[in-house]
């Protein structure tokens, strides 16, 4: 019992810190809610064990797939490696309560622009 609401409230704060509150869209909430209820009277060990177990893996994906995200956007990917490089100094920089000075580029520098 104390694995099944383990899970439970594992599964829930999942849904309510990775894809939305309450507040905002109640559908995941109120099917997991709905789903853990009426498996509730199940007696078999193993489905108990198998329903468990997928409920793991599900919150396990969401974590994952939310992880992945936000290490993809961390990365900047899909523009230069000198901007890339330069946004993630200018972050951390803002994070500190500093601002860099403003560096002319390449083609500022030589004259292009």
């Amino acid at each position: 019992m104390a694995e099944v609401r383990q899970v439970y409230r594992i599964l829930l704060r999942t849904v309510r810190d990775r894809i939305s509150s309450r507040n905002q869209n109640s559908i995941w909430h109120d099917y997991i809610v709905e789903e853990f209820h009426r498996n509730a009277t199940e007696k078999n060990p193993a489905k108990v064990q198998e329903l468990l177990r997928l409920a793991k893996d599900y919150a396990q994906l969401v974590q994952g797939v939310n992880y992945e995200k936000e290490l993809l956007l961390s990365y900047n990917i899909g523009i230069d490696p000198e901007e890339r490089q330069r946004s993630m100094i200018e972050r951390t920089a803002n994070l500190v309560g500093l601002q860099l000075p403003i560096v002319p580029t390449d083609a500022e520098s030589r004259g292009l622009t």
